[in-house]
């Protein structure tokens, strides 16, 4: 009964992982001039993911990024970093992702390629299509990078979608979203057992009690396995998910490798993965590395090196 207690409740104290995330399509279009049905009209209609029920705005309220992608092309967008007003406008119940009004920004009439690069990251390519140089049509348009003639426009409506002005192409806006439908559980301070129905210092009765002592809990959790290991494969796998930010895949242990058209995020093998550059606490746990208090992740990660 302790065991399990302690394991209960060590399961709510772990940190979540990339693992715990994904992206969900809130909008696409299918060309220039194509598609109606560019938002979905009730989150759970097919073709559609859920989103738990919500509307936009409350459904933006839970996630943490927005990109821009060619459509079905992960590898090829456009994601939010630093003070990006995109996920905000969505909050507020815009559809437009550039800064509203004439306050924002430089009054919201530019943002030049320096402004880009403090807000949007992706493909070198991609990020010279995001400036622009006059007032964005913000009723009309989810972006207008208007005076770039090779800049991204995609309209609300059946309209522009397109990298490159006069060009057309399929293109989608997705969320980075808690996995879960459910929220976190907040973790307890420290596991709770039942009370025992008897005081301890009971005398003995003449015939032997079935039931064991009460038990102390520890203040630290036992060495016992209180998490899935995680293997080389699966290790793998997280690494490569992890290209929209160098400060992510490296604080999976991996190595992060800038190209001039798409990032990687790699694994490095299980003799070279340190366990003291990772700074997720569930990997940590689960690829078999010890965590301290006060010194982070540390040891060796022992289920990279049984493959």
């Amino acid at each position: 009964m302790l065991h399990q207690l302690l394991v209960a409740s060590l399961s709510t104290v772990v940190v979540r992982s990339a693992v715990s995330q994904r992206w969900v399509t809130v909008f696409k279009c299918d060309g220039d001039g194509k598609t109606d049905d560019r938002w979905p009209r009730d989150f759970g209609r097919k073709g559609w993911d859920r989103l738990n029920g919500m509307t936009l705005p409350e459904f933006a309220g839970t996630a943490s990024k927005l990109r821009i992608c060619t459509a079905g092309d992960y590898d090829d967008c456009v994601t939010t970093k630093g003070d990006n007003v995109a996920l905000r406008n969505l909050r507020n119940g815009s559809k437009n992702l550039q800064p509203q009004g004439w306050d924002t920004l430089t009054h919201g009439l530019l943002c030049d390629q320096n402004c880009v690069n403090n807000i949007w990251e992706g493909p070198e390519k991609r990020l010279k299509q995001l400036w622009w140089g006059c007032p964005a049509s913000q009723d009309e348009m989810v972006f207008h990078a208007c005076n770039n003639n090779g800049g991204l426009h995609i309209s609300m409506d059946k309209g522009h979608c397109e990298w490159d002005w006069e060009t057309s192409d399929k293109l989608e806006m997705q969320l980075l979203v808690p996995a879960s439908e459910s929220p976190t559980p907040s973790p307890s301070a420290s596991p709770t057992l039942p009370p025992t129905r008897e005081p301890t210092t009971a005398k003995p009765t003449s015939q032997p009690t079935t039931r064991l002592p009460t038990a102390v809990p520890t203040k630290t959790p036992t060495s016992g396995p209180t998490v899935e290991p995680m293997h080389f494969e699966e290790y793998r796998a997280l690494c490569a998910l992890s290209t929209d930010s160098k400060d992510a895949c490296k604080g999976l242990g991996c190595r992060y490798k800038n190209g001039k058209k798409k990032s990687k995020c790699i694994a490095k093998p299980g003799k070279k993965t340190k366990c003291w550059k990772i700074q997720d606490l569930d990997v940590c746990a689960r690829l078999g590395c010890n965590y301290h208090k006060q010194r982070g992740c540390l040891g060796k990660p022992m289920n990279l090196l049984d493959n």
